[in-house]
């Protein structure tokens, strides 16, 4: 994949994974405060942030692979598999196969990863240049 198409495709899901994190922030007040269909609805706004954020690891791998070939491979493949694994466990969720209490420890353990993904993603922009410093934090 020419790096042109891989940059277009990871800006149109970065876009997703903004409306997917407005929608969940949402709905997770209003089932908080109501209850109802809004966990749900947060539910699936979790697997499509998740599964948008694949092609951003595509690309902070794609940035820092020249600089840092061994630990940009590791951040984004720990990356990955905690995003996929968020998506799964969260559709188990909205479809009804597992309960909430079954995959809340592993689906915090996979959004704390994905937290770290972005850490790192940040420091190694910021010390490797691939981005202005103050886009990098």
């Amino acid at each position: 994949m020419k790096a042109n198409h891989l940059f277009h495709y990871a800006g149109w899901s970065a876009y997703v994974n903004v409306v997917a994190n407005i929608i969940g922030f949402v709905s997770l007040f209003v089932f908080f405060a109501v209850g109802g269909p809004a966990g749900i609805i947060n539910d699936s706004s979790s697997i499509f942030f998740s599964l948008s954020s694949i092609p951003l690891a595509l690309t902070w791998y794609y940035l820092h692979r020249s600089l840092f070939p061994s630990l940009s491979l590791v951040v984004a493949s720990s990356g990955i598999f905690a995003m996929i694994t968020a998506a799964i466990l969260q559709a188990l969720l909205v479809f009804g196969i597992a309960e909430l209490e079954q995959t809340l420890p592993a689906v915090l353990v996979a959004n704390a990863v994905i937290g770290v993904w972005l850490i790192l993603n940040g420091i190694l922009a910021h010390v490797g240049s691939t981005l202005p410093q103050g886009l990098a934090w």
